[in-house]
């Protein structure tokens, strides 16, 4: 009788440590995690705003609701507070251009909402990460002076003191605390003991603030070895403790369309494959990611066989303004994540140059009237890009010829031979334009032959031409003391030749619908989600129908005809004191008359060959197409086909899902604990030998074996 005591003693004293060891999930059976994840705020300072031309330019390069911005972010606070989730995920790009006052302003708002929630009993964290556009970014600037002037930029020591409340600091684990190098800002958090978070800082950027623009920031992402590798050693302890792992970071870790990763390279993280496949190795469920401003969801599958999903949630500053609720529900066996998406319906913000306030009841309109695209916003752009080219001509050391050098890959000292080549290269492959013009190469020649006559380059001659512009162009630049070179006269030239014909071309109806509208149908449609539903396989091959027409074709060179005379009429700063010198065009184009008749072209070609640099390229190809007409077409027509082929192709891809149709909710069930060698996204890398067994280890092996053993006692005291 004693031993059978001992026996059942010992049995309960078994049980005891057992249940102990399996607490911790037990307790978690039918728990509830929520999150509310957002993304670019991009928040710009009220302090910062002026009504100027340079922040015209600035918000048509790249549409966002900026003096909007600041009321935005308010106004998902307001439903942060209400609704008390657990954590609150932020997916970078926190500010405009990475201003520290941005920053600040960011950190403070979520300081004090975080003390509200506090206060009212919520155990409610916040979490951000960066974005491309956070730290050092030459962009910083303040309008409010008249025109844009530099700011104090962000950098890496800045965001962990701003933000070391909301992951950066107080996280359980911080992958570099006081680097500044690659991924430096990345941490792994847990949420209400069953979540853990990694947030992975997938942005380049250089920490030094006087350094060139493209060295400083840039738009593409990537995760380096170091850091893959860390964040899967964090995933795999948490699954081994019955966690589920998500991630956070600012760019996609796959393409959310097809082909994305060819179309916008810089939206889908550098060598994405791998990263992809060694985080769903690692055990890692979702990933949630913004940068596209657009809300998608899309999966990818290891060769392995394991499957991560990518949550993209869109700008909060831009249509249609998404905010994403998650909820994950535990039992001891598995996790299932719903996700749902509110857009937001209405806001107020501070108008700045006054301090009234502005009520948007309908965000959803407001948003795609503000931040469509328009004649005007793309004239900008260009012209924007235009003046960049012209900032990185004044950077560089050497000049016009090293920035040609570095683009075709030639001699500095030789850019002639760059641009020469590159014509024989592509002008090989013309052929005829159509029945009336043919373009052909003998071995350095160009070969132009129109019908009444022939036109014979020797590119040779023309890359020498081109060294002699080149290198009088750099004089020009190094001696120029005026400022005359930094006055915009480049963009401003380029954005007076394209506005009239660009404006023309987006506004003509084609099949009764205007090219500008067909433009916003894609990108707000993508932007949006759900794009079989909105968009359609049928609509998309009604917009391919109108690249296709010849319509099209004829606008499109309409409107280069018209630009190319606008930039041959401009007698400026550039004509003056670069392309003043005469132009020996005997040397570089020769002229064969075919046979009898009148040759209009050659006999204008023979008299302005005679002139100055006044008879430009643009002169002769204006002429060339104003003597024959559209019957000589400007664009060859395999070409024309090309860049259709490609649009259609970008519009088929972006128009048409086919991942995941549903963007804007979604359900997923993981299992809570991952079993070695299985199949499927919970198969994992076994423990190792030395390590202590798993809280479901004790779960599927030691309560049974308790069991068995109770039965046994049970029977042998029945025998007894």
């Amino acid at each position: 009788m004693k031993r059978l005591f001992s026996l059942i003693l010992c049995m309960v004293c078994l049980a005891f440590f057992a249940m102990q060891a399996y607490a911790a999930p037990a307790a978690e059976e039918n728990r509830r995690i929520t999150l509310t994840v957002l993304s670019d705020t991009h928040l710009f300072p009220h302090e910062y705003y002026g009504d100027n031309e340079d922040y015209q330019r600035a918000f048509n390069t790249d549409l966002k609701l900026l003096k909007e911005s600041e009321g935005m972010l308010d106004k998902v606070i307001s439903l942060v507070e209400k609704d008390k989730p657990d954590g609150v995920l932020i997916c970078g790009d926190l500010s405009k251009d990475g201003e520290l006052l941005a920053h600040e302003r960011v950190s403070q708002k979520l300081t004090e909402s975080a003390e509200k929630l506090s206060a009212s009993g919520a155990a409610t964290r916040y979490f951000v990460t960066n974005g491309n556009h956070d730290i050092n970014n030459s962009a910083a600037v303040d309008f409010s002076g008249g025109s844009a002037a530099p700011v104090r930029r962000a950098m890496p020591e800045d965001l962990r003191r701003l933000y070391k409340d909301f992951g950066m600091g107080n996280a359980d684990e911080l992958f570099d605390p006081e680097g500044t190098g690659p991924c430096c800002l990345s941490y792994c958090s847990e949420i209400g003991g069953c979540v853990t978070l990694l947030v992975i800082d997938t942005c380049i950027f250089s920490t030094d603030p006087t350094a060139l623009r493209y060295d400083a920031q840039r738009t593409n992402g990537r995760m380096t070895d170091e850091v893959l590798s860390w964040a899967a050693k964090k995933s795999r302890e948490a699954r081994k403790k019955g966690n589920i792992v998500i991630a956070m970071c600012h760019h996609g870790i796959m393409p959310h369309f097809e082909n994305e990763q060819y179309h916008f390279p810089d939206f889908v993280l550098d060598d994405w494959e791998k990263a992809a496949a060694a985080l769903a190795d690692a055990g890692v469920s979702i990933v949630f990611t913004g940068h596209m401003h657009a809300n998608d969801i899309a999966s990818y599958t290891s060769p392995a066989g394991n499957t991560i999903y990518n949550i993209e949630t869109g700008s909060l500053c831009t249509y249609p303004h998404a905010v994403r609720k998650v909820t994950l529900y535990f039992d001891s066996e598995s996790c299932t994540v719903n996700v749902s998406t509110d857009f937001l319906d209405s806001m107020s913000f501070e108008e700045p140059l006054t301090g009234e306030t502005v009520n948007v009841s309908d965000l959803g309109e407001y948003g795609r009237s503000n931040t469509c695209a328009t004649p005007r916003s793309a004239i900008i752009k260009l012209s924007h890009k235009a003046a960049l080219i012209t900032d990185d001509i004044r950077r560089s050391p050497d000049g016009v010829s090293g920035l040609l050098a570095d683009l075709l890959g030639c001699e500095k000292e030789d850019p002639g031979a760059g641009i020469t080549g590159l014509l024989l290269e592509k002008a090989g492959g013309l052929g005829s334009f159509n029945s009336t013009v043919n373009v052909s190469c003998e071995e350095r020649t160009l070969v132009i032959d129109y019908g009444p006559g022939r036109l014979k380059i020797d590119t040779d001659s023309l890359a020498a031409a081109v060294n002699d512009i080149v290198s009088r162009l750099d004089e020009v630049i190094a001696s120029d003391t005026s400022g005359e070179f930094d006055d915009g006269e480049l963009a401003a030239a380029l954005a007076d030749a394209v506005r009239l014909p660009l404006t023309r071309l987006m506004n003509t109806e084609f099949g009764g619908e205007k090219l500008i509208d067909v433009v916003n149908e894609i990108y707000f449609g993508y932007h949006y989600g759900n794009e079989n539903e909105n968009i359609g396989a049928k609509r998309v091959k009604e917009l391919q129908a109108i690249l296709k027409s010849d319509e099209l074709k004829n606008a499109v060179c309409d409107a280069i005809m018209e630009c190319l005379s606008a930039i041959s009429a401009k007698n400026g700063y550039f004509a003056k004191n670069v392309l003043s010198s005469r132009l020996d065009l005997d040397s570089i184009i020769s002229y064969e008359k075919a046979g009898e008749g009148e040759d209009p072209l050659g006999a204008a070609l023979l008299m302005r060959s005679r002139t100055a640099m006044s008879f430009t390229a643009c002169d002769l190809l204006r002429t060339f197409c104003d003597i024959y007409g559209y019957g000589v077409r400007l664009i060859p027509d395999r070409v024309f086909e090309k860049a259709v082929e490609k649009m259609s192709g970008m519009i088929n891809d972006m128009a048409i899902d086919r991942d995941i149709p549903d963007d804007h909710s979604f359900s997923l069930t993981v299992p809570r604990f991952p079993k070695a060698g299985g199949d499927g996204p919970d198969s994992l890398v076994p423990p190792e030998e030395d390590e202590p067994p798993s809280t479901g280890s004790v779960r599927n092996y030691l309560l049974p074996a308790l069991a068995l053993t109770a039965a046994v006692l049970t029977k042998k005291r029945q025998k007894t």
